[in-house]
C-alpha cells in the first residue's frame, strides 16, 4: 500500500473497530440483561482503544473526527489531510455499524439502535453538549500528554484506554459517552435514527479543540 494511504487505512480500521466493539458490547449487554452493563461496556471500549493506540499510533492514531479537527486547528495536521482522515473515520464507522446490522438479531438491533449513543430522558441538549465537551477535553489532554513524550512509552495505549474507560463510567448513562462523532455517526446512519446527533458533533469538537489549545497554552513544554 502506498505510504500516503497508510494513515487513512489506519483511521478507517480504528473507527471501524471502535464502532464494532463499542456497539457490540452495548448490544450484548442488552441481549444478556447484564447487571454490570456499564462496567462491561467501559472495559470493552477501553481495551479496544488501548489496542488501537498501541498498534496504529505510529501511523495515525486519531480514530476520531473531533481529535482530527483539533489537530487541524492547532496545526498539527494539514487541513487536506484532516479532511481525508475524517472521511476515512466516518466510512470506517459506517462499515462497522453495517457489519453489526447485518449479523446481530433484529430485536437487539432495534432495542439498542445498533448500539448507538443516546441522551438520557432527563438530559437536555445543552447539558449533553457540555458533558461531551468536558469529557472529550479530558481525552484530548491525555492524547496531547502521551504524544508529547519524545520516546512514547509502551503503556501509551493503556493510558488512553484507561481514561476512555473512566469517562464512560462517569457519563455513559447520561450521554452514551461518545466523545467521538464517528462513534455516533455510524450507528445513526445504519439505524436511521439521528436523535441528538448534533450533541455528538458539537460537544466533542468544542472539547477536543479546547483541550488541545489548553495543552498548548498552559501545559506544553516551551523549551
Amino acid at each position: 500500500m502506498p505510504k500516503s494511504l497508510r494513515p487513512l487505512f489506519a483511521e478507517f480500521i480504528g473507527a471501524f473497530a471502535i464502532v464494532f466493539m463499542g456497539s457490540a458490547a452495548i448490544m450484548m449487554s442488552a441481549r444478556t440483561n447484564s447487571q454490570a452493563a456499564l462496567l462491561a461496556n467501559s472495559v470493552a471500549y477501553a481495551l479496544t482503544i488501548a489496542a488501537l493506540v498501541a498498534a496504529f499510533s505510529r501511523i495515525s492514531g486519531h480514530f476520531n473526527p473531533a481529535i482530527t479537527v483539533a489537530h487541524v486547528v492547532t496545526r498539527r495536521t494539514a487541513p487536506v489531510d484532516g479532511v481525508l482522515k475524517i472521511v476515512a473515520q466516518l466510512v470506517g464507522a459506517s462499515v462497522g455499524a453495517w457489519v453489526l446490522a447485518s449479523t446481530f438479531p433484529p430485536d437487539v438491533l432495534q432495542a439498542t439502535r445498533i448500539g448507538g449513543t443516546i441522551l438520557a430522558s432527563d438530559i437536555t441538549f445543552t447539558h449533553g453538549v457540555i458533558l461531551e465537551a468536558v469529557t472529550t477535553a479530558l481525552l484530548a489532554l491525555t492524547v496531547c500528554g502521551v504524544t508529547s513524550i519524545e520516546a512514547r512509552p509502551p503503556a501509551a495505549g493503556i493510558i488512553v484506554g484507561f481514561v476512555v474507560g473512566a469517562l464512560i463510567m462517569g457519563v455513559g448513562p447520561l450521554t452514551g459517552a461518545s466523545f467521538n462523532p464517528a462513534r455516533s455517526f455510524g450507528p445513526a446512519l445504519l439505524s436511521g435514527i439521528w436523535e441528538a446527533q448534533l450533541v455528538y458533533w458539537i460537544g466533542p469538537i468544542i472539547g477536543a479543540v479546547g483541550g488541545t489549545v489548553l495543552w498548548d497554552v498552559a501545559l506544553k513544554d516551551k523549551g
